[in-house]
């Protein structure tokens, strides 16, 4: 199979799997530079997916001494939609409090719903600290 994409230099392509779930961060010059706040999720449904996503200190070895953080993520299309649930987490390893975003392509939301509440359309992404809820 051959895929063909005309990009410039300044804007290339990127290909991702279907059913694809990619944890992303902000920026940063190195490891503990400022906390991840907000931790995105990019997700490219396809089916049911999962993903392990880890995080640790990321500067000692505490990790070996279970202060680590796992969490799993799964994805799975519904007669409505699709459900992402994330599970419990495992591990000693408490990151500091941040938002979660969640960006979830080729799909449009119409109702978004947590913990069973549906969520509120916000205008911008900066709008989200304004919430303590959240929003879409």
């Amino acid at each position: 199979m051959l895929i063909e994409a005309s990009a410039t230099l300044d804007r290339l392509p990127l290909f991702v799997r279907g059913g694809a779930i990619i944890p992303s961060q902000q920026e940063m010059q190195y490891t503990d530079e400022a906390p991840i706040d907000p931790l995105t999720l990019d997700v490219f449904p396809e089916g049911s997916s999962t993903r392990e996503y880890y995080e640790d200190d990321g500067i000692s070895f505490d990790y070996q001494h279970g202060k680590f953080l796992r969490q799993r993520m799964t994805v799975a299309p519904t007669r409505k939609g699709l459900t992402l649930t994330l599970s419990s987490r495992r591990g000693m390893y408490v990151p500091s409090t941040r938002s979660l975003v969640i960006k979830i392509h080729g799909t449009t939301a119409y109702r978004v719903t947590s913990l069973g509440r549906g969520l509120r359309s916000l205008e911008a992404l900066e709008k989200l600290p304004e919430t303590r809820e959240g929003g879409f």
